[in-house]
């Protein structure tokens, strides 16, 4: 009897909190990534440890970073500048570096516990690395043979696989998921176009559009759901998209004509950026419940004090936000983290009501 109290306690108390949760709104605490030592930072990839990768400037130009733990770190490479583009839950951080050994064009790398590998390129000269995914695979674009052609690649077991394209001379794999299926835009046969694709156990996908020339996925989840930014029909708007079974949904705006979804978590939370009316201002947004909200209302009032949220880049399954935004003057990376915890909150609540529940039984 007494478990069966128990249980109808820590039931009541996630009701409560779950009513509560959707009358108060989630509110983040905001930490600032801080730099390399110069004017800006900019927060591009997340883990579920709350790691962030991105890059940084200093006095000898950008420097990609791992920051971990409270710190910033730079990530070594053989080239002067680098900037950090994906990361998994093994802290692995892929991205390109300039100006090193393959002369100035950019080559994509694999960082992994200190150590940066090459990864080289389908037979041209420039390559760069968009994301990498917990099985050490990693996505991004290529020069092929006569660098006449740049390709999506896919680099598993030590080698860089050619995606091929949608007809034209260009695809570029933006994102990938644990299952390996890696998600980018290429232009079609007249190079008129660039169309979304999803490349899945050899087949490279047209996820369709709203009817203009320009697709550009950036994240996709586990259960294969994509978020990204497709062009109106004649182009006169850009707008965020979310894909499943087959459908491109639009998810709107904050006000102006142009936003885009740049990451999507496994509960089908998606973060981005958009314009407000008038086109004036970006702002950085999540979308949840079937409704965009601008982020910079959901600030903490002190950690967030003087920030404007221009861009939300990457989200966990924790809910937390990486990111990048305005602070005196300066761009800055950082890391939102909701508050109160939901976790925290059940357990509070399930407490107080079994305490309450005790005091009446005695």
């Amino acid at each position: 009897m007494m478990m069966m109290k128990l249980r109808a306690v820590l039931f009541t108390a996630a009701l409560v909190f779950g009513n509560a949760a959707e009358a108060a709104g989630v509110s983040y605490r905001l930490t600032d990534l801080g730099t390399l030592g110069g004017p800006g930072s900019v927060g591009l990839a997340l883990n579920e440890a709350g790691q962030v990768a991105g890059w940084s400037r200093t006095a000898d130009g950008d420097r990609a970073f791992l920051y971990s733990e409270g710190r910033l770190t730079a990530i070594p490479t053989p080239g002067r500048a680098a900037q950090g583009l994906g990361l998994n839950n093994a802290g692995q951080v892929t991205g390109f570096y300039t100006g090193g050994p393959h002369g100035p064009g950019a080559r994509a790398f694999l960082y992994t516990d200190g150590k940066t590998v090459d990864l080289g390129s389908l037979g041209g000269t420039v390559s760069a690395g968009a994301g990498v995914n917990d099985r050490g695979q990693v996505t991004g674009v290529a020069d092929i043979a006569g660098n006449g052609e740049q390709h999506a690649f896919l680099y598993t077991d030590g080698r860089m696989v050619d995606l091929g394209t949608l007809g034209g001379k260009v695809s570029l794999g933006t994102g990938l998921n644990n299952a390996g299926q890696v998600i980018g835009y290429s232009t079609n046969a007249d190079e008129t176009q660039a169309r979304g694709f999803v490349y899945s156990e050899g087949r490279m996908i047209d996820l369709g559009s709203f009817g203009g020339s320009y697709v550009d996925p950036r994240s996709i989840n586990e259960a294969g759901v994509i978020t990204g930014a497709s062009n109106t029909e004649g182009d006169t708007g850009t707008y965020a998209f979310v894909w499943r079974n087959g459908q491109m949904s639009n998810l709107g705006s904050l006000g102006g004509s142009f936003s885009h979804g740049y990451a999507i978590n496994n509960a089908g939370l998606i973060v981005g950026r958009s314009k407000t009316a008038g086109n004036v201002e970006d702002r950085a947004f999540i979308y949840q419940d079937d409704r965009m909200l601008d982020l910079n209302s959901l600030l903490d009032p002190v950690t967030g004090a003087g920030w404007l949220l221009s861009e939300g880049a990457d989200i966990n399954d924790a809910g937390q936000i990486t990111g990048t935004g305005w602070i005196n003057g300066e761009h800055r990376a950082f890391l939102l983290t909701p508050v109160p915890e939901p976790h925290t909150v059940v357990l509070l609540l399930a407490g107080l009501g079994l305490l309450a529940w005790q005091r009446r039984r005695h």
